[in-house]
């Protein structure tokens, strides 16, 4: 059970990401994960002086920041022309992706073909 306050992460963000991101990178990363998955969307209307607020970053760095994220294809930014950035978290990376499921998600690791069940939470696709 889930307590009321707190954001569901993938152990894949920690294991994998976070060794390749700089401190900055996953600042933002983590401000956009809190402020999608965190209100349980799959998506937000995200502008950059709220990862400003919510990171102590400058304007420069969160460009950056976002750009690099995108790059790395853990984030889409669909930029909206005077408007806040539209921005998606993607579950999936180069080594792991997730299944949806019905009541639980499972984790499947395709170097080593295992599954195994990270939570009781979906995903949407």
């Amino acid at each position: 059970m889930i307590k009321k306050g707190f954001v569901r992460v993938p152990n894949t963000i920690f294991d994998e990401h976070m060794k390749c991101l700089s401190g900055n990178e996953f600042l933002c990363y983590m401000a956009i994960i809190r402020k999608t998955w965190g209100w349980n969307k799959n998506s937000d209307k995200i502008s950059h002086s709220q990862l400003i607020s919510m990171t102590g970053l400058s304007n420069k760095t969160v460009v950056k920041c976002l750009q690099s994220l995108v790059d790395r294809e853990l984030i889409s930014m669909t930029k909206r022309f005077k408007r806040t950035n539209l921005i998606k978290v993607l579950e999936k990376s180069t080594q792991e992706s997730y299944v949806k499921t019905t009541h639980t998600t499972l984790h499947y690791n395709k170097q080593k073909d295992t599954s195994i069940v990270i939570g009781e939470v979906v995903y949407d696709e």
